[in-house]
């Protein structure tokens, strides 16, 4: 069995807005979306203005729970990151070991009567490895969150090579996490999520799923999921956006909050021919890192984005 010993560092990283990238549901090829995306993306304006939190926090503490990752050759795993007795799920991330030929297609925040947790799926791709590999779960967790709730929305099913969908949280309240589901993709259609709008007062996010190089005949759909809680003030929340190009086989970037703050939540978006292996948030949740690899042996350049929900 391998050593759970893959796990990459956090590199450093630098901070952008960046405008949205999804409005809806989008139907295009994929060949289509990732130049249309890189247009978009490359619009990216200037440095985020600093906002001093406010003295009452919306969120004074929190919790990191991950789980244990367990390494074995099975085609498909899930982990389930359970957050403590009396704990809501704020938001989550994933971390895949050994990624060749791995897509990331589940990460859920999950809210219950008997518990909240993450939930996240990765199952192997057309290719396959020959690799043991793991998946590993992280929830982020909290007590007396003022107005928590977990609002989805659901996409057409189809058989397009982009499908994306956002879900947006009610009048008042702003997104402090966000998730999403790929379903009936069979390995072929990769996750990516992202959040919506600038640094501030942001409401909505994004899941989308990607086919890969080949293309995917059957139908599929995706599920977008957003937490969002009510803030004791504006101030208390802002969005890091950091995003990088890369030919290599694998990309690693991280959106670090600023001082003060820490991460309740995050998304990572790949571009073809890449896909997401891990949006972790570290346990000081002072960053969320991004680690994207390449699906393909194209030498194109592909563009990452790491987001992170910064909270005080």
């Amino acid at each position: 069995m391998h050593a759970p010993n893959g796990w990459l560092s956090e590199p450093g990283s630098a901070s952008y807005p960046v405008p949205n990238l999804l409005g809806g549901v989008m139907t295009r090829r994929w060949s289509r979306v990732a130049a249309g995306t890189a247009t978009l993306v490359a619009g990216m304006a200037a440095a985020l203005v600093p906002v001093t939190p406010a003295a009452a926090s919306t969120i004074p503490s929190a919790t990191v729970v991950a789980t244990s990752p367990v390494f074995n050759s099975l085609p498909e795993k899930s982990a389930e990151a359970r957050c403590p007795d009396g704990m809501r799920v704020l938001g989550g991330g994933v971390r895949v070991s050994f990624p060749d030929h791995i897509v990331v297609v589940r990460q859920e925040p999950v809210h219950t009567q008997a518990v909240d947790s993450f939930l996240v799926t990765a199952l192997e791709d057309e290719v396959g490895t020959t690799n043991e590999w793991a998946v590993q779960a992280i929830a982020v967790c909290a007590a007396d969150v003022p107005g928590i709730e977990i609002v989805a929305a659901v996409s057409a099913t189809g058989s397009t090579g982009f499908i994306g969908v956002s879900s947006r949280c009610p009048a008042g309240k702003n997104a402090i996490g966000a998730g999403g589901r790929v379903v009936d993709g069979f390995g072929q259609v990769a996750l990516v999520t992202l959040i919506e709008g600038g640094f501030m007062f942001n409401t909505r996010t994004t899941a989308g799923g990607l086919e890969d190089l080949n293309g995917f005949a059957g139908n599929w759909s995706v599920t977008s999921f957003t937490v969002c809680a009510t803030l004791n003030s504006p101030s208390d929340l802002q969005v890091v956006k950091t995003y990088a190009n890369s030919t290599d086989l694998t990309n690693v970037i991280a959106a670090t909050c600023p001082a003060g703050m820490f991460a309740t939540g995050g998304t990572g978006w790949a571009d073809l021919p890449s896909a997401v292996a891990s949006v972790n948030i570290n346990a000081a949740r002072s960053r969320v890192q991004l680690v994207s690899r390449q699906t393909g042996s194209s030498t194109a350049t592909w563009r990452a984005s790491a987001m992170a929900f910064c909270v005080s």
